[in-house]
C-alpha cells in the first residue's frame, strides 16, 4: 500500500494477524518513525528513527508483537514524501 507522510504526524495503525511490517520510503524526505506518538520532528523532541530516501525496513519476525499496534510517522516542517509499506 502507498501513503503521502507529511509533517502532521500520522498513525499507521497495524491490523489484526500482522505479523512482519515492510516500510520503504519511495520520497525523497526523511521520515521519522516511532511507537510513541510524535508532534513534530523539527520540534526537536519526536523520539523516532529515521528512514531516509530510499531506505527499507522490516519488523516482525523477532517476536515482537506487531499486530493491533500503531507506528508513528512524520516527515520535517513543510515536507512530504511516499511511502510504500506491506502487512502480513
Amino acid at each position: 500500500m502507498k501513503m503521502t507522510v507529511t509533517d502532521k504526524p500520522q498513525p499507521l495503525t497495524l491490523e489484526s494477524g500482522t505479523s512482519l511490517l515492510e516500510l520503504e520510503n519511495v520520497g525523497t524526505e526523511t521520515i521519522y518513525r516511532g511507537w510513541e506518538p510524535v508532534t513534530t520532528a523539527s520540534a526537536g523532541n519526536y523520539p523516532g528513527v529515521k528512514l531516509a530516501a530510499g531506505e527499507q525496513i522490516s519488523y516482525g519476525g523477532n517476536g515482537l508483537p506487531l499486530a493491533n499496534r500503531t507506528l508513528y510517522l512524520v516527515c520535517d516542517s513543510g515536507k512530504t514524501t511516499q511511502l510504500n509499506y506491506t502487512q502480513r
